[in-house]
């Protein structure tokens, strides 16, 4: 099992301002478990998934992330990740199937804020881990409940 505790990060805008994209993230996962991450647009998921990943990867694992979201944020950010790095493999899952090799320790599905109903259930039921990130706004806690609602219904949580 990897434990991550506590885990924070920030982005430095153009006009030099500081962006939290995670703040005290802590999870429990184990070795050849399937993560979903879900949740409202913006709310961090891309991050977190390259964030889980490159950890993974750094500690010798062999890491897949598909990214389910049409934006490609998990794509672009593995295109663009120096070579020198460890391996991660990925998948443009909202385009291509979703074909893992059996040596993968850990696959993390960066799942788009609009997946609802039969998409929605098709995805989580892959996982056996799924982290739901949240902004601390009203307007994002109310996305989220009605998310985690429909989570319910699919009877994954």
């Amino acid at each position: 099992m990897i434990e991550i505790e506590n885990v924070s990060k920030h982005f430095v805008s153009r006009d030099s301002d500081r962006i939290m994209a995670l703040t005290d993230v802590s999870i429990s996962i184990r070795r050849n478990e399937f993560v979903c991450l879900v949740g409202p647009s913006g709310c961090g998921k891309s991050t977190l998934a390259t964030n889980l990943a490159s950890y993974y990867a750094s500690q010798g694992k062999a890491v897949v992330i598909a990214d389910f979201d049409r934006q490609g944020s998990s794509m672009e950010w593995i295109e663009q990740r120096p070579q020198d790095r460890p391996p991660i493999r990925g998948i443009a899952a909202w385009r291509d199937p979703v074909r893992v090799p059996r040596t993968t320790d850990y696959v993390i599905m960066d799942v788009p804020a609009g997946a609802h109903g039969s998409d929605l259930t098709a995805l989580v039921r892959r996982a056996h881990t799924i982290l739901v990130p949240v902004l601390p706004s009203p307007t994002d806690i109310r996305a989220a409940a009605h998310f985690i609602h429909e989570m319910l219904l699919v009877g994954k949580i």
